[in-house]
């Protein structure tokens, strides 16, 4: 009677399963992921104005849709315009309607249905500010019978809602007109009569300016460190200390830094015997 060779039957084994392996589907790709570009975290924005929620998508088996959520409901969908790419930019535009914290999140879908994690932001929704008319201030008496008075003419740098950095030191610069017919001379100054300092001194020093003239007056600040919206107002001051003149203002938009997405970490393959010895 032949005997078997116990080493053949175990090889035989080893390349049976080594075939199955080889014929079984393979790994299957990343599942879909996204990341909200626009806007930051935190900012304000206007109640029955337009905001632009812009993301990217990814996955390897194709993107097939973008759902937009706003405080958990789904407010649309959004599909590539072509296809099914494995990324995919999409703008989706969302009116908030009252004032609040809104929490904004996009989800990916692929086209086998698997959903990415959430990306999530959240917003400060104001009521809308009316567009006022400036009603020209009176003119405050002056030494000698003169007027004392000013208009705002222009911004020269930092317009509105800029947005800086936190703790970036700036310089905002207006334009004003000597509207009365005293002449700005020593000791008058611009100084700071309410809301957000940012830093900046109680007052400065302005060019001396004659009546029906114009003068760019500075003041350093620096951008605060918490995110959100910030509004300094200044006005005229004469020599004597009376106030006059239109307020002027600086308002800025501290963002929210960026969130870093951690770049995952590869699983290692663990790999079979390379050699296989038979006695």
């Amino acid at each position: 009677m032949r005997q078997r060779n116990p080493w053949g039957m175990a090889l035989a084994v080893v390349f049976l399963i080594a075939a199955m392996l080889a014929c079984g589907p393979g790994p299957r790709g990343e599942g879909p992921s996204i990341t909200i570009t626009s806007p930051a975290s935190g900012i304000a924005v206007t109640v029955g104005e337009e905001v632009q929620i812009v993301s990217t998508a990814a996955a390897d088996a194709g993107v097939a849709r973008v759902e937009l959520s706003i405080n958990g409901q789904v407010v649309r969908s959004d599909v590539p315009p072509s296809g099914n790419p494995t990324t995919f930019s999409v703008v989706q535009v969302w009116t908030p309607m009252a004032e609040g914290e809104v929490m904004v999140s996009v989800i990916a879908y692929d086209t086998e249905e698997a959903a990415s994690e959430p990306a999530t932001i959240t917003l400060r929704v104001e009521a809308a500010v009316a567009e006022v008319t400036p009603t020209p201030e009176a003119d405050v008496a002056g030494p000698g019978g003169c007027t004392l008075n000013a208009s705002y003419v222009a911004d020269v740098t930092v317009p509105d809602d800029t947005e800086l950095a936190s703790g970036t030191a700036f310089i905002k610069t207006w334009r004003l007109r000597n509207t009365g017919t005293c002449d700005w001379g020593p000791g008058f100054s611009l100084v700071f009569v309410g809301g957000d300092q940012m830093g900046g001194s109680a007052s400065v020093s302005v060019p001396a300016t004659a009546a029906g003239s114009t003068a760019d007056v500075s003041v350093n600040l620096v951008a605060p460190g918490e995110p959100g919206t910030y509004r300094g107002n200044w006005r005229m001051q004469s020599d004597a200390g009376l106030l006059f003149g239109s307020t002027v203002y600086v308002r800025i938009v501290v963002p929210a830094p960026a969130t870093v997405t951690p770049t995952p970490t590869e699983e290692p393959t663990l790999s079979g015997p390379t050699n296989l010895q038979v006695a």
